[in-house]
């Protein structure tokens, strides 16, 4: 008939202390597995654009025509 009360008495005291041991071993889990953190990128290496020029397209070339107005192929009804 104690064991109750005590049972009681520990569930509360014991559940929130052992989950937040479970929180901290995940968290140092987490930060193992991902290895240590790398160096920073170089606040100049973001802010440039990463754009490539496309091979063979010269400034001067005209852009390509779209196709006539009758060449498209119809859609059919669902």
């Amino acid at each position: 008939m104690i064991a109750v009360p005590l049972l009681m008495i520990a569930v509360p005291l014991l559940i929130p202390v052992s989950m937040l041991c479970l929180l901290l071993a995940l968290g140092r889990y987490e930060e193992r597995m991902l290895g240590p953190a790398g160096p920073e990128e170089a606040p100049d290496a973001s802010d440039r654009p990463r754009l490539r020029a496309v091979p063979g397209a010269s400034p001067g070339t005209e852009p390509l025509t779209p196709r006539p107005a009758g060449s498209e192929t119809p859609r059919q009804a669902a």
